[in-house]
């Protein structure tokens, strides 16, 4: 009797003492259906709704199919496209990484200083590197991480944030000026129209007439091209005229 028990202890032990089978690794809380080693992988994703981790190396992802991807980018330099309809979501982990997103996608931004161009109604959201958030076509959002980030927004781009850090704002408006307000997070043009900034401390003009004002902060404001007025707000601020007839207004006065 008590040699039984004593065999049935150990039997117990044992199937206790076997490890339980191999996790499958998620990306977005979603296990994955997809999953790369540290190679250059260049991956083409399906019709369906994949699930993809990418490994150590510099990747390429190319989204031609359709469906609702979930991506999440490794350490390497990796290349992102998500360009085909649906919601894509992607992380783009460590490393420089470039994606460009259309339709409902959404991205966030790594450690590393990343480029993504957006389009549509993409949402992007930078990280803590220098990363370069454009507005392509459409009206994706543009909403700048803790780092220092330069959104470029286009025509019909309804609102940027640069959220922490120095950021900086660019425009793609074709043959058009901007008038840029910061104290009232504002920026216009004659077809655009209205559009709102908020957390931009920096701005780069166009290659036409600007009115760029500064706010209450350390503002550089560049007038780049045409006959700009730059006038600087509370802080010390420095205006940069570019070429053309400019008039500048600040503490530190460049080629006005």
């Amino acid at each position: 009797m008590h040699r039984s028990l004593a065999v049935l202890a150990l039997v117990v032990a044992g199937l206790a003492a076997v490890p339980p089978a191999h996790a499958v690794p998620t990306c977005g809380g979603k296990p994955a259906t997809r999953v790369f080693g540290g190679g250059n992988d260049v991956v083409t994703g399906t019709n369906g709704d994949d699930v993809v981790i990418l490994g150590g190396g510099d990747d390429v992802y190319q989204d031609d199919n359709g469906g609702d991807d979930t991506i999440c980018a490794g350490p390497g330099d990796d290349t992102v496209y998500a360009v085909s309809p649906g919601a894509d979501v992607i992380d783009l982990g460590r490393g420089d990484d470039w994606a460009q997103v259309d339709f409902q996608s959404r991205v966030t931004a790594g450690e590393g200083n990343d480029t993504v161009l957006a389009g549509w109604s993409a949402v992007v959201r930078g990280g803590p590197g220098r990363d370069e958030l454009k507005s392509e076509i459409g009206s994706p959002r543009l909403l700048g991480g803790p780092g220092d980030d330069h959104l470029q927004i286009g025509l019909s781009t309804p609102s940027a944030n640069g959220g922490k850090g120095t950021d900086s704002v660019g425009f793609w408006f074709g043959n058009q000026p901007v008038r840029v307000d910061l104290a009232r997070e504002r920026a216009s043009s004659p077809d655009a129209g209205a559009m709102r900034l908020v957390a931009v401390e920096d701005v780069d003009g166009t290659a036409y007439a600007d009115v760029i004002r500064g706010n209450g902060g350390r503002n550089v404001l560049r007038g780049s091209g045409g006959n700009d007025r730059i006038y600087g707000g509370g802080g010390r601020d420095r205006a940069e005229g570019g070429s053309g007839r400019d008039t500048c207004i600040a503490e530190v006065r460049v080629s006005c």
